[in-house]
């Protein structure tokens, strides 16, 4: 966005971007959209990503090789470590964000089947997502339209 741009745009960043991700989902909550499927499709597209447990035994021998992983959390400082050693990044959500969120996972049990998904992992499946629809390409008018909504959320917050 720096380079379309060509404007210094401080405080653009992932936080940022992953903030602006989450409030769009709380809207569709808000609006009363049945986001079942959409979860669904989610977890199944994305949700090996987050399983740190599967596929990750070495063919060659009973031993588990698994890189330090990336885990977000809600509640530490940008930057630190969490018990684990796994890098955290802290993401401003008010907790009746959190709240609402846990709500409609409440609700969307009682309306189709549990979802197993925790509140960072929705985060966390949202941003690979959103990544990878920028990385496999997207129509021109679309990157426009997506750089145009955030830039004005990120001038709506500054």
């Amino acid at each position: 966005m720096k380079y379309i741009t060509k404007e210094e745009l401080n405080s653009l960043n992932k936080v940022f971007l992953i903030k602006v991700l989450f409030d769009n989902f709380i809207e569709k909550i808000r609006h009363g959209e049945d986001l079942y499927d959409y979860l669904v499709n989610l977890i199944e597209s994305y949700g090996s990503v987050l399983d740190q447990t599967a596929d990750s035994f070495d063919k060659r021998g009973p031993s588990i090789i698994k890189p330090a992983g990336f885990q977000w959390k809600l509640h530490a400082k940008n930057g630190t470590r969490d018990e684990r050693g796994q890098l955290a990044i802290s993401i401003p959500i008010h907790v009746s964000e959190m709240n609402r969120v846990e709500v409609f996972f409440d609700d969307v049990q009682w309306n189709h089947a549990p979802i197993d998904l925790e509140l960072d992992e929705l985060i966390s499946l949202l941003f690979i997502e959103f990544i990878t629809a920028l990385r496999n390409g997207l129509a021109e008018e679309t990157k426009e339209d997506i750089i145009t909504f955030l830039l004005h959320k990120w001038e709506e917050r500054n």
